[in-house]
């Protein structure tokens, strides 16, 4: 899934028609997932639809599929969809492996 050096980029693009995009790109290791946790909070806030942006996301760590079956049982219960976009193809695969596919779009 890309080099593991880079580092991990997020930021939330909110006035979308559909919702609240959450763009994420980089590296989402375990242990570094502090601006990804707080992203995921304030979008839950928003009480919209969440559309999770990985076109740039090269890499990610078991700790970010656990923070994304957190947001989507948060999302869920609130009535609401999530759903990923853009992942390249290993990032895709990852998300199958970790049973997370039904969330790309």
């Amino acid at each position: 899934m890309g080099t593991h050096g880079q580092g991990l980029s997020v930021w939330l693009e909110t006035g979308q028609a559909d919702g609240i995009r959450v763009v994420i790109g980089g590296s989402a290791r375990d242990g570094q997932l502090e601006p990804l946790v707080a992203a995921f909070r304030q979008a839950v806030q928003a009480k919209q639809n969440i559309t999770l942006d990985l076109r740039g996301l090269e890499y990610f760590g078991i700790g970010f599929a656990g923070q994304l079956l957190m947001l989507e049982k948060a999302v869920v219960k609130g009535s609401r969809r999530l759903t990923i976009g853009g992942a390249i193809s290993p990032v895709r695969r990852a998300l199958e492996w970790c049973g997370l596919n039904h969330l790309n779009g």
